[in-house]
């Protein structure tokens, strides 16, 4: 458990999810700076001696952050079909592998017509 803090500061970190959330939350509050809640929340982070909301915003921003590292083997495996609701789709798979070996026999056909006419 303790071995596993040392990584909510390292490089990978930063880059790979603090700085994602980061601007994520930063474009949300850009595209949606006309709703009266988001202007309430730009005023308080722009007024003087308001440090605990910027605190607070830091760690929500800071708790989405580790949120997204403890998800991330779970959303790869998810994405890739390793796991519901993706792996529950045969027939996708099938089409999938059908469209791929069209597409390579058609490859392997170009190839023999260019090793042909190179003769």
């Amino acid at each position: 458990m303790l071995s596993t803090i040392p990584k909510l500061a390292d490089k990978a970190f930063i880059i790979g999810f603090l700085l994602p959330v980061i601007l994520f939350l930063a474009a949300l509050l850009f595209l949606f700076s006309d709703l009266a809640c988001v202007s309430d929340i730009l005023k308080l982070m722009t007024e003087a001696g308001n440090i605990e909301k910027i605190v607070y915003i830091s760690l929500l921003v800071w708790g989405l952050s580790t949120v997204m590292m403890m998800l991330d083997h779970l959303l790869y495996q998810v994405v890739e079909g390793y796991r519901w609701p993706i792996s529950k789709l045969k027939g996708a798979r099938s089409r999938e592998m059908r469209r791929f070996q069209k597409k390579s026999r058609r490859f392997e056909e170009l190839e023999l017509q260019w090793k042909g006419s190179g003769d």
